[in-house]
């Protein structure tokens, strides 16, 4: 899993969905929530917020559920953030975490705990996460051994991994200028650690 942050900043428009409950000791109320998103998160998120107003000034507790649907960092996607947060006469405690296994697209996998800082009246966001790499983003495990004309051959080949390798023939890999007997064998060990091998060879 590689670690990230992001960060940006946010517009809320937040909408009762029903009168509120005016029982005595606190109010309860439900809320729609529609959010914008920009930085390094940019898309829309939509959810529902439960909320406890007491009748003591600063003190109210609130729960929602937050789908968000956009880009983060380049992949697109979407997850859906979990919010819990209380007042205790003005001594505010937040926590906004991904819901576990709910991202989908290029973000499936993804978790993290989302901050908001509302200083100066304006929304701005730090978002810490984590996500597996993305097959692209998987590093070089062709063997370290190779001469340098072979690294290059595999290289102008768009060759970077072992499971790319295993795609080619022995006879395309050979056509490639740089790549004698020495090259092909530890090719082939490489290969065969992961139980993998050249398509000719299958």
């Amino acid at each position: 899993m590689n670690q990230y942050r992001a960060s940006g900043t946010f517009e809320v428009v937040m909408k009762p969905q029903s009168e509120p409950d005016t029982t005595p000791g606190a109010k309860l109320g439900r809320m729609s929530l529609d959010k914008q998103f920009h930085g390094d998160l940019s898309g829309v998120g939509k959810g529902e917020m439960l909320t406890a107003f007491t009748d003591t000034e600063g003190s109210a507790g609130y729960v929602a559920i937050e789908r968000v649907v956009g880009t983060l960092h380049g992949r697109q996607g979407s997850f859906v953030f979990q919010h819990t947060g209380i007042m205790n006469r003005g001594a505010q405690q937040l926590s906004i975490s991904v819901v576990p296994d709910s991202g989908s697209g290029e973000l499936v996998g993804i978790s993290g705990l989302f901050q908001i800082d509302n200083a100066d009246g304006n929304h701005r966001y730090t978002f810490d996460y984590s996500l597996p790499s993305m097959p692209s983003e998987r590093a070089n495990d062709l063997p370290a051994g190779l001469a340098a004309p072979a690294q290059r051959a595999l290289a102008s080949a768009g060759i970077q991994r072992l499971d790319q390798l295993a795609q080619i023939s022995e006879a395309e890999l050979t056509n490639l200028h740089g790549i004698g007997p020495k090259a092909l064998d530890q090719l082939r060990q490489a290969l065969a650690s992961q139980g993998l091998s050249l398509s000719a060879d299958r």
